[in-house]
Formats: structure tokens, sequence, C-alpha cells
């Protein structure tokens, strides 16, 4: 929640967190932790510009930037199984959750295509200077 909502917010994941201990008879919090794992990349990619043209380059994310990108993805699979017919958000999340936890999530093709886009663009040409009298293109890869 933003502006300020906390305890909205608690509120919301109270309830989503009571609908997975209902659908798994188990504890929910270390749920919950797996699937915000399961979804955090540990890249992002980010678009240099380069000789007239946008470069993708893949960047490092600390620990708290990956779990925060996790959420947001889960939230946003969640907004989009609005479509499916499921009318509580605390519903749709709690599904998204167990989605990510079988492995059949929107949040998780989305992590698998940030990642397989970094390793393609991990070999964008890194200019390296020796020395001042030349310079030098080397590939990472």
């Amino acid at each position: 929640m933003k502006h300020g909502r906390k305890a909205e917010a608690q509120k919301r994941i109270g309830e989503v967190l009571d609908v997975i201990r209902q659908t798994t008879l188990s504890d929910p919090v270390p749920l919950m932790h797996q699937a915000i794992h399961l979804t955090s990349p540990s890249i992002r990619i980010v678009s240099l510009r380069r000789a007239a043209k946008n470069v993708p380059i893949p960047s490092a994310l600390d620990a708290r930037q990956r779990a925060r990108t996790g959420i947001s993805w889960i939230l946003k699979a969640a907004e989009k199984g609005r479509k499916g017919g499921a009318s509580e958000r605390t519903g749709r999340i709690a599904k998204e959750v167990l989605a990510v936890l079988d492995g059949s999530s929107a949040a998780l093709a989305r992590k698998d295509e940030v990642h397989r886009l970094g390793a393609v663009n991990r070999c964008v040409g890194q200019t390296v200077i020796v020395d001042y009298s030349s310079i030098v293109s080397f590939w990472p890869c």
C-alpha cells in the first residue's frame, strides 16, 4: 500500500496469509517467503544510449531491490488474474502465490525472460582503456 496506509496493508496481507493457510493447511509465512524468493530476479535490464542507439545492459540488484521487484511482479500477475473471475484481491494474490510455488505463474515467466535477456546482452562490448594511446574493446563472453 502507498501513502502511509500501513495498517490497511497489514490487514490485507493477513487476509492473504489466511487464505493460503486454509488452502495448504500449513504455515503460510514460509510459503510466502519462498514465493517471493522464487520470483525475485538477480538482475535488471538498463537501457543505455551508445552510438545513437539504445543498448540493453544487465545490472545487478541488491537483496532489497530483488525482494521489491519479486513482490511487485506477483501483484501485477494477480491483477492480470482479475479477468479470470476471482473477485477479491486477497484471493487473487493468494492464488498467484500458490501458482508461483507450483511453477505456473506469469511472474516466474517474467523472471525467466529478464534473466534470458541479461544472458544474451552480457556480451555487449565494453571498452577498456589499457593506456591512453590505444583503446581496446573486450568481450566478456
